[in-house]
């Protein structure tokens, strides 16, 4: 049994999750998320005179948390399923300002300059 790659890919947007399932008519394949988990299953049956074949696909993985599920995107193509899940606004890293000391010692020692040359005007 031949085992599909499966890839899972995340930035600060969005998780992308890769899914090879050759063999599947697309409304033979479900896609669910639940409670911060994404399940992907498929089932496949088919009978005639002389043979059977059943060809089942699951999987499941925890999502984290802050992701938009009534955005996602589906597709599924040549028997590749890719789904883009958008994270939060909420949930996406923010630049945070850093004041560091450096900006107040400058101005330190513009202060001390200004006193410097009013103490050289009044001599």
């Amino acid at each position: 049994m031949r085992v599909w790659d499966f890839d899972i890919k995340e930035t600060d947007r969005e998780i992308t999750v890769r899914a090879e399932m050759p063999g599947f008519d697309d409304d033979e394949i479900d896609v669910q998320i639940a409670n911060e988990n994404l399940v992907i299953k498929a089932e496949k049956r088919e009978t005639d005179e002389n043979r059977q074949e059943y060809r089942s696909f699951f999987r499941s993985i925890s999502l984290p948390g802050g992701i938009d599920s009534d955005k996602v995107n589906a597709t599924y193509r040549n028997g590749v399923l890719e789904l883009h899940i958008p994270r939060t606004e909420a949930s996406q890293p923010k630049r945070v300002q850093i004041q560091g000391a450096k900006a107040g010692q400058n101005s330190k020692l513009v202060d001390a300059h200004q006193t410097d040359g009013n103490e050289s005007r009044k001599q």
